[in-house]
């Protein structure tokens, strides 16, 4: 028989357990370079879905509420102002029943003069929208809709010729259950008018959601009730909000049409002519983007210079027409 020699197995030589290292950690490296660079994307487009849904929502908030602006029913009497409201955060029920003229009303580059909202963003816009509520509070009580108790502003239009004799205007403006007598077209005690709570919303652009985080915040100065007193309650609405630029459309005339638009009526008579409103909000992101410079310029905001700074940043833009007080001038 043949005796066959087995040859002698040798191990790993220290270069080749060197190489294998060394191309495993340059693999394990490519590896994470990919995972990491796909995390900061993922990062950065759920950042830009946020910021573009907080803008889309924002704009749609104001867009809806504005469009709605003037409506009281189509019933009442209204005349055109001989002047201003003193202030949109009064609340006394006198000046809230004049300032039903102005359907719109607003501040252009606002520093925070008005005394119901704080912490407002210099050269930002603040809007002022009022409007009765879409839903009856009484005769009879919608579901979901505020109950007519005592406290908050309510309004009730007549539908009857007769009440104009005690209530030339054609209406009821109070916060007592008991003020609400007029009537409907009938003429008769037992049909009361519908009565719905006004609304006046003022909106603004605040630096902070909450006190020193830092979030540019679009908020709502409400008109609300507390302890049985009228007050505003300023409610954050959505984060990430930037800026708010507000012009405003002058209709001639009787055909409730804008001819122009500008920056800031400055008469009772031009804002009683407002039929429609253009609304421009800046958005950003919540945070900023590491390696990104925002350097575009941005009309109408920040003097049109780039901001220079790590936050990514979209236009959202949309005119509304104001279809309630222009229906009543035709």
């Amino acid at each position: 028989m043949k005796t066959r020699h087995l040859q002698k197995q040798n191990g790993v030589s220290l270069i080749e357990l060197m190489v294998s290292l060394t191309l495993g950690l340059l693999i394990l490296l490519g590896l994470t370079t990919i995972f990491v660079n796909n995390s900061k994307t993922q990062t950065e487009i759920e950042k830009n879905n946020r910021q573009q849904e907080n803008g889309r929502y924002a704009m749609q908030l104001l867009a809806d509420d504005v469009r709605t602006a003037g409506y009281f029913d189509i019933n009442i009497v209204q005349t055109a102002p001989s002047a201003l409201p003193s202030s949109p955060c009064a609340v006394d029920l006198t000046t809230l029943d004049a300032a039903m003229a102005f359907h719109v009303q607003g501040y252009d580059n606002s520093s925070g003069s008005l005394t119901c909202i704080s912490d407002v963003k210099a050269n930002t816009d603040v809007l002022v929208v009022r409007h009765a509520a879409a839903c009856r509070s009484a005769n009879p009580l919608d579901a979901n809709c505020d109950s007519l108790v005592d406290g908050p502003v309510f309004l009730q239009v007549s539908g009857c010729q007769a009440d104009l004799t005690s209530h030339p205007s054609g209406h009821v403006l109070a916060n007592t259950t008991t003020s609400f007598t007029l009537k409907t077209v009938a003429c008769v005690s037992t049909k009361l008018a519908p009565v719905s709570r006004l609304r006046t919303n003022i909106y603004f652009i605040a630096n902070n959601n909450v006190a020193g985080d830092g979030k540019p915040t679009l908020k709502r100065a409400e008109l609300t009730s507390s302890a049985g007193n009228i007050a505003f309650s300023i409610v954050p609405l959505v984060d990430g909000i930037e800026n708010l630029q507000v012009l405003y459309g002058l209709a001639t005339g009787t055909a409730g049409i804008p001819s122009s638009y500008v920056v800031a009526p400055s008469t009772a008579a031009d804002w009683w002519n407002v039929m429609a409103v253009n609304i421009t909000l800046l958005s950003r992101n919540e945070s900023e983007s590491a390696g990104y410079t925002d350097s575009k310029t941005y009309s109408g905001f920040n003097g049109g210079l780039p901001f220079n700074d790590k936050y990514r940043r979209h236009v959202y833009s949309s005119t509304v027409s104001l279809s309630n007080p222009a229906g009543r001038r035709l």
